[in-house]
């Protein structure tokens, strides 16, 4: 018989399973995610983390660059305050009001297409 709706019940029981089997495996809550003083198992890189260079790897790879945008979201991370997170909300607003702030954005976003057959 199959369930047809998926009930509280059934997540609970899912997780408890779930658990039991990990434990069983020898993995501990403790050992899910990485500590601060533990080594990546695959280490970050950056390699187009500003607007300049992500224009030029997209020119290199032959991709004409559209559009190339550079802007700041709303402050999830500071969610936890209301005072840290009005201060956050106050800064994207300010860094995207004004282009000369332009350099204090943290998001890109690249719009580039492969070039079509010259006429």
């Amino acid at each position: 018989m199959k369930a047809k709706t998926v009930t509280d019940e059934m997540c609970i029981a899912a997780a408890i399973e779930l658990a039991k089997f990990a434990e069983e495996r020898g993995i501990h809550e403790d050992d899910i995610v990485l500590r601060m003083d533990e080594r990546d198992v695959f280490p970050t890189v950056y390699r187009a983390n500003t607007a300049g260079r992500l224009r030029v790897l997209l020119e290199g790879a032959g991709l004409e660059v559209e559009r190339l945008e550079r802007f700041e979201t709303e402050p999830e991370y500071l969610a936890f305050h209301p005072l840290a997170y009005a201060l956050g909300v106050a800064y994207e607003r300010l860094v995207n009001r004004f282009e000369t702030l332009a350099g204090l954005r943290v998001n890109l976003l690249a719009v580039a297409r492969k070039p079509g057959p010259q006429a």
